[in-house]
């Protein structure tokens, strides 16, 4: 099954045979089906524009790259292999388009993770994130200007996903948001508004109201994950 999804991604064989010992080692580190496994790897990487058998600019096989990618995020964050794979399903395509790197996208999936969203909720909102940045109204225009949040720099080159997400931080990682209810379950992006959408100091009330602006309601848990942890 590992090699034939291997081989609905267009891999061939020397770079099948080369990928199956990454993919073996994500399988076992994760405890998950070698099948689902190689599915999950495979959508990515292609959604990526990663090429099997590349090496990337620090001279690692992409398989090798993206599979540690997600073994490292697995050992550091509240998430595993199956649910980072349902996540990739819905952004990677965008980041890929994007030119984000793997360890970036991984972090802030880990990230959202920690704060309990994870799998599709973090893929779809990480994605709506992202794309009310690229396509933005001008509500969204207005806030964009006044807080200098951007994907792009200077000379409308994508910014590396790790540099965006420091901004972000820079520029409202002082938010004191308690994003659980009394029974520690995550608060939706609703629920957080009708909390303190009025009842924080006015700064803090701006920025939060700053952040539903920039990226919908929605995203609004998983991206206070990523603006609220530590270095």
């Amino acid at each position: 099954d590992a090699l034939y999804y291997m081989g609905l991604a267009g891999w061939g064989a020397n770079e099948s045979i080369a990928g199956l010992g990454p993919v073996l080692n994500l399988a076992a580190a994760g405890d998950l089906e070698l099948g689902r496994t190689s599915d999950i790897v495979t959508d990515a990487m292609t959604a990526m524009k990663l090429t099997a058998g590349e090496l990337n600019k620090d001279g690692i096989e992409n398989t090798i790259h993206f599979t540690n990618s997600l073994a490292a995020a697995m050992s550091n964050s509240n998430t595993d292999v199956d649910q980072m794979g349902e996540a990739f399903k819905y952004v990677s395509p965008l980041a890929g388009a994007l030119g984000y790197d793997i360890n970036d996208l991984s972090l802030a999936l880990g990230l959202m993770a920690n704060v309990g969203v994870k799998g599709s909720q973090a893929g779809t909102g990480l994605r709506q994130a992202l794309k009310n940045l690229i396509d933005p109204t001008d509500k969204v225009q207005i806030a964009m200007k006044k807080y200098g949040v951007s994907l792009y720099d200077d000379t409308g080159k994508a910014k590396d996903m790790r540099t965006f997400m420091n901004e972000l931080r820079g520029t409202f990682g002082d938010l004191s948001v308690d994003i659980y209810d009394s029974n520690g379950e995550l608060k939706s992006g609703e629920q957080i508004m009708k909390e303190y959408g009025h009842s924080l100091p006015t700064t803090q009330q701006e920025k939060l109201n700053a952040i539903v602006t920039l990226f919908g309601t929605r995203a609004l848990p998983g991206m206070l994950g990523i603006i609220e942890q530590g270095d």
